[in-house]
């Protein structure tokens, strides 16, 4: 059985280039267009079971890959929360929040975002999503193919996870918008 985790299109934050974990942006035009070609290259796949994360972002790239096939939500594949980082360019947070960037820069793995999560929380959270939805989906049979539709940093966690990768490796993995891996699951 294999699952396509895909990471959704283009929106104007990423085109900013700021932080939005949460915050509830729909794809832009390009992002549109990215899920099209994307559609276009996943043509040739049935699936079976599709799922998102319940950001726009992520249900809108669903719904144009699958043609608005009937979506699963799952809260836990969100992206990790920047809380009062949300919509913020690095720039303006490491001069509107010294102490905590470099809180956040001397220990990413532990230090809680302000309002937000720390990385070791959204770690833990999408890992055991991801192991609930291996196992849910590996039972059935019938299923040959699911496509996810998450976001970077959630689909970074997975490829840790299944490729059994240290966590400093997070930060090497790259995953352009409108991509996506494919994981076989036994």
């Amino acid at each position: 059985m294999n699952i396509y985790v895909v990471r959704h299109g283009e929106t104007e934050y990423n085109r900013r280039k700021v932080y939005f974990g949460w915050s509830d942006i729909c794809l832009n035009e390009t992002g549109r267009k990215q899920c099209i070609t994307l559609k276009e290259e996943l043509t040739y796949v049935k699936f079976d079971e599709i799922w998102a994360s319940p950001s726009i972002r992520t249900m809108e790239t669903a719904k144009i890959i699958t043609r608005g096939q009937a979506l699963k939500i799952e809260d836990r594949f969100r992206e990790l929360n920047f809380g009062e980082w949300e919509g913020l360019h690095y720039l303006t947070i490491e001069k509107q929040y010294p102490v905590e960037w470099k809180a956040w820069g001397d220990d990413w793995q532990h230090y809680c975002l302000p309002g937000g999560e720390s990385f070791m929380d959204f770690y833990e959270r999408v890992k055991n999503a991801w192991n609930e939805l291996k196992s849910q989906v590996v039972r059935q049979k019938e299923i040959k193919n699911v496509l996810l539709t998450v976001h970077g940093g959630t689909l970074k966690v997975i490829t840790l996870l299944e490729k059994k990768l240290p966590l400093k490796a997070y930060w090497q993995i790259k995953f352009p918008l409108a991509t996506y891996d494919i994981f076989k699951i036994e």
